[in-house]
Protein backbone atom coordinates (compact mmCIF):
# COMPACT_ATOMS: atom_id res chain seq x y z
CA UNK A 1 0.00 0.00 0.00
CA UNK A 2 1.03 3.64 -0.70
CA UNK A 3 0.00 6.53 0.68
CA UNK A 4 -3.57 7.74 1.41
CA UNK A 5 -5.91 10.26 -1.15
CA UNK A 6 -8.90 12.39 0.09
CA UNK A 7 -10.93 12.74 -3.17
CA UNK A 8 -13.59 14.79 -3.07
CA UNK A 9 -16.29 15.06 -5.79
CA UNK A 10 -20.05 14.69 -5.79
CA UNK A 11 -19.99 13.35 -9.36
CA UNK A 12 -20.46 9.42 -7.97
CA UNK A 13 -19.51 8.32 -11.54
CA UNK A 14 -16.05 10.27 -12.14
CA UNK A 15 -15.54 9.70 -8.45
CA UNK A 16 -16.04 5.77 -8.54
CA UNK A 17 -13.71 6.04 -11.75
CA UNK A 18 -10.69 8.13 -10.19
CA UNK A 19 -11.16 5.66 -7.05
CA UNK A 20 -10.40 2.89 -9.27
CA UNK A 21 -7.83 3.60 -10.81
CA UNK A 22 -5.65 4.92 -7.72
CA UNK A 23 -6.82 1.88 -5.99
CA UNK A 24 -5.07 -0.43 -8.55
CA UNK A 25 -1.98 1.72 -8.20
CA UNK A 26 -2.44 0.96 -4.51
CA UNK A 27 -2.85 3.71 -2.90
CA UNK A 28 -5.50 3.89 -0.30
CA UNK A 29 -8.49 6.46 -1.25
CA UNK A 30 -10.92 8.21 1.28
CA UNK A 31 -14.01 9.48 -0.62
CA UNK A 32 -16.61 12.06 0.26
CA UNK A 33 -19.25 13.86 -1.51
CA UNK A 34 -19.01 17.08 0.18
CA UNK A 35 -15.61 19.72 1.68
CA UNK A 36 -17.66 19.30 4.86
CA UNK A 37 -17.20 16.08 5.22
CA UNK A 38 -13.41 16.07 4.47
CA UNK A 39 -12.01 18.74 6.88
CA UNK A 40 -12.14 15.45 9.66
CA UNK A 41 -10.01 13.33 6.95
CA UNK A 42 -7.21 15.75 6.30
CA UNK A 43 -5.23 14.64 8.72
CA UNK A 44 -5.08 11.09 7.51
CA UNK A 45 -4.67 12.16 3.86
CA UNK A 46 -0.89 12.62 2.17
CA UNK A 47 -2.79 14.05 -1.11
CA UNK A 48 -5.85 15.79 -1.94
CA UNK A 49 -7.62 15.42 -5.14
CA UNK A 50 -10.52 18.25 -5.09
CA UNK A 51 -13.48 19.47 -7.22
CA UNK A 52 -14.92 22.94 -7.15
CA UNK A 53 -18.40 23.06 -7.71
CA UNK A 54 -19.12 21.23 -5.03
CA UNK A 55 -22.58 20.89 -2.88
CA UNK A 56 -22.44 23.06 0.48
CA UNK A 57 -18.74 24.22 1.22
CA UNK A 58 -17.39 25.51 -2.42
CA UNK A 59 -14.66 24.14 -3.24
CA UNK A 60 -12.81 27.27 -3.12
CA UNK A 61 -13.41 27.90 0.14
CA UNK A 62 -12.41 24.17 1.34
CA UNK A 63 -9.16 25.03 -0.95
CA UNK A 64 -7.96 27.60 1.37
CA UNK A 65 -8.62 25.64 4.53
CA UNK A 66 -7.13 22.70 3.15
CA UNK A 67 -3.68 24.95 2.57
CA UNK A 68 -3.58 26.34 5.76
CA UNK A 69 -4.65 23.01 7.76
CA UNK A 70 -2.08 21.12 6.00
CA UNK A 71 1.11 20.37 4.27
CA UNK A 72 0.54 17.75 1.10
CA UNK A 73 0.11 18.05 -2.49
CA UNK A 74 -3.43 19.15 -3.82
CA UNK A 75 -4.62 18.92 -7.30
CA UNK A 76 -7.86 20.52 -8.55
CA UNK A 77 -9.84 18.19 -10.58
CA UNK A 78 -12.73 20.47 -12.25
CA UNK A 79 -14.80 21.13 -15.22
CA UNK A 80 -13.73 24.87 -15.05
CA UNK A 81 -11.08 25.47 -17.43
CA UNK A 82 -10.34 29.08 -17.85
CA UNK A 83 -6.82 30.77 -17.22
CA UNK A 84 -8.57 32.82 -14.55
CA UNK A 85 -9.80 29.74 -12.48
CA UNK A 86 -6.54 27.97 -12.93
CA UNK A 87 -4.58 31.32 -11.52
CA UNK A 88 -7.27 31.28 -8.91
CA UNK A 89 -6.33 27.65 -8.13
CA UNK A 90 -2.74 27.92 -7.88
CA UNK A 91 -2.82 31.76 -6.08
CA UNK A 92 -4.90 29.44 -3.26
CA UNK A 93 -2.09 27.00 -2.78
CA UNK A 94 -3.21 24.40 -5.09
CA UNK A 95 -0.24 22.41 -6.94
CA UNK A 96 -1.86 20.93 -9.73
CA UNK A 97 -5.15 21.87 -11.95
CA UNK A 98 -6.64 18.61 -14.09
CA UNK A 99 -9.44 20.07 -16.19
CA UNK A 100 -12.25 17.34 -16.98
CA UNK A 101 -12.86 15.29 -19.16
CA UNK A 102 -9.33 13.96 -17.93
CA UNK A 103 -7.01 10.25 -19.18
CA UNK A 104 -7.52 8.60 -15.64
CA UNK A 105 -4.11 7.21 -16.02
CA UNK A 106 -2.70 10.73 -16.25
CA UNK A 107 -4.52 11.82 -13.16
CA UNK A 108 -2.96 8.36 -11.43
CA UNK A 109 0.69 9.13 -12.77
CA UNK A 110 0.30 12.62 -11.64
CA UNK A 111 -0.94 11.77 -7.97
CA UNK A 112 1.74 8.98 -7.81
CA UNK A 113 4.47 12.05 -8.98
CA UNK A 114 3.31 14.42 -6.11
CA UNK A 115 2.86 12.04 -3.62
CA UNK A 116 6.51 10.72 -4.46
CA UNK A 117 7.87 14.59 -4.15
CA UNK A 118 5.85 15.04 -1.08
CA UNK A 119 7.76 12.14 0.45
CA UNK A 120 10.47 12.94 2.98
CA UNK A 121 14.38 12.71 1.23
CA UNK A 122 15.31 9.88 4.12
CA UNK A 123 13.13 7.76 3.06
CA UNK A 124 14.23 4.59 3.99
CA UNK A 125 16.21 2.68 7.37
CA UNK A 126 18.00 0.14 7.48
CA UNK A 127 18.60 -2.66 10.79
CA UNK A 128 20.35 -5.59 9.88
CA UNK A 129 19.62 -7.48 7.01
CA UNK A 130 16.11 -5.36 6.75
CA UNK A 131 15.45 -2.74 4.39
CA UNK A 132 12.09 -0.44 5.91
CA UNK A 133 11.02 1.78 2.47
CA UNK A 134 8.54 4.47 3.70
CA UNK A 135 7.80 5.57 0.29
CA UNK A 136 6.82 2.07 -1.39
CA UNK A 137 5.49 0.99 2.53
CA UNK A 138 7.41 -2.39 2.03
CA UNK A 139 10.01 -4.00 4.02
CA UNK A 140 12.93 -5.82 2.69
CA UNK A 141 14.90 -8.70 3.63
CA UNK A 142 18.73 -8.73 2.25
CA UNK A 143 16.59 -6.92 -1.20
CA UNK A 144 13.86 -9.92 -1.27
CA UNK A 145 10.23 -8.28 0.49
CA UNK A 146 8.85 -9.76 3.56
CA UNK A 147 4.54 -9.75 3.61
CA UNK A 148 3.22 -7.52 5.79
CA UNK A 149 -0.46 -6.34 7.15
CA UNK A 150 -0.90 -2.73 6.14
CA UNK A 151 -1.45 -1.75 9.61
CA UNK A 152 1.71 -3.87 10.14
CA UNK A 153 3.95 -1.64 8.12
CA UNK A 154 1.84 1.27 9.30
CA UNK A 155 3.18 0.89 12.33
CA UNK A 156 6.28 -0.63 11.93
CA UNK A 157 7.42 2.69 10.26
CA UNK A 158 5.81 4.92 13.01
CA UNK A 159 8.33 3.13 15.91
CA UNK A 160 11.32 3.06 13.42
CA UNK A 161 10.91 7.02 12.75
CA UNK A 162 10.57 7.27 16.40
CA UNK A 163 14.00 5.03 17.26
CA UNK A 164 14.63 4.52 21.05
CA UNK A 165 11.47 6.28 22.10
CA UNK A 166 8.82 4.04 24.12
CA UNK A 167 5.49 4.30 23.44
CA UNK A 168 2.27 2.89 25.10
CA UNK A 169 -0.23 1.09 23.29
CA UNK A 170 -2.72 3.59 23.70
CA UNK A 171 -0.41 6.26 22.00
CA UNK A 172 0.41 4.06 19.19
CA UNK A 173 -3.44 2.84 18.59
CA UNK A 174 -3.90 6.63 18.42
CA UNK A 175 -1.30 7.54 16.24
CA UNK A 176 -1.68 3.95 13.71
CA UNK A 177 -5.31 3.12 13.79
CA UNK A 178 -6.48 7.03 14.06
CA UNK A 179 -8.50 6.38 16.51
CA UNK A 180 -8.80 7.26 20.79
CA UNK A 181 -11.09 4.49 21.53
CA UNK A 182 -10.62 0.67 20.17
CA UNK A 183 -9.11 -2.76 21.30
CA UNK A 184 -5.56 -2.22 22.39
CA UNK A 185 -4.95 -5.45 22.69
CA UNK A 186 -4.39 -5.54 19.20
CA UNK A 187 -1.06 -3.37 19.72
CA UNK A 188 0.79 -6.37 21.22
CA UNK A 189 -0.72 -8.59 18.69
CA UNK A 190 0.74 -7.15 15.90
CA UNK A 191 3.96 -6.12 17.80
CA UNK A 192 4.05 -9.88 19.00
CA UNK A 193 3.52 -10.67 14.52
CA UNK A 194 6.18 -8.21 13.82
CA UNK A 195 8.44 -10.04 15.86
CA UNK A 196 7.73 -13.12 14.28
CA UNK A 197 8.58 -11.98 11.03
CA UNK A 198 11.44 -9.63 11.70
CA UNK A 199 13.11 -13.49 13.41
CA UNK A 200 13.07 -11.48 17.04
CA UNK A 201 13.33 -13.21 20.29
CA UNK A 202 10.52 -12.60 22.23
CA UNK A 203 12.36 -12.70 25.62
CA UNK A 204 15.34 -11.03 24.30
CA UNK A 205 13.60 -8.79 21.27
CA UNK A 206 16.33 -6.80 18.86
CA UNK A 207 14.70 -4.15 17.22
CA UNK A 208 10.92 -4.14 18.27
CA UNK A 209 11.78 -3.18 22.75
CA UNK A 210 9.00 -3.76 25.47
CA UNK A 211 10.34 -0.97 28.03
CA UNK A 212 8.30 -1.73 31.15
CA UNK A 213 5.98 0.76 32.40
CA UNK A 214 6.71 2.61 29.18
CA UNK A 215 5.79 0.28 26.46
CA UNK A 216 7.48 -0.80 22.88
CA UNK A 217 10.37 1.00 21.10
CA UNK A 218 12.31 0.33 17.56
CA UNK A 219 15.84 -0.28 18.19
CA UNK A 220 18.30 -0.76 15.10
CA UNK A 221 19.64 -3.62 16.35
CA UNK A 222 23.22 -1.73 17.43
CA UNK A 223 22.21 1.02 19.53
CA UNK A 224 19.74 -0.68 22.09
Amino acid sequence: MLGTVLLIEDDEEIAQLIALYLKSADFEVLQCRQAEDGIALLEQAEVLLLDINLPGMPGWDFLKLARQKADLPILIVSALESDEDKLQAYGLGADDFISKPFSPKILTAKVLAHWRRSMPKEHQVHFGPFTLDFVEKRLLKTGVPVKLSRKEVELLEFLARHPGIPFKPEDLYRQVWKNNWGDLTTVPVHIQRLRRKLGDDPANPRYLETVFGLGYRFVSGTDS
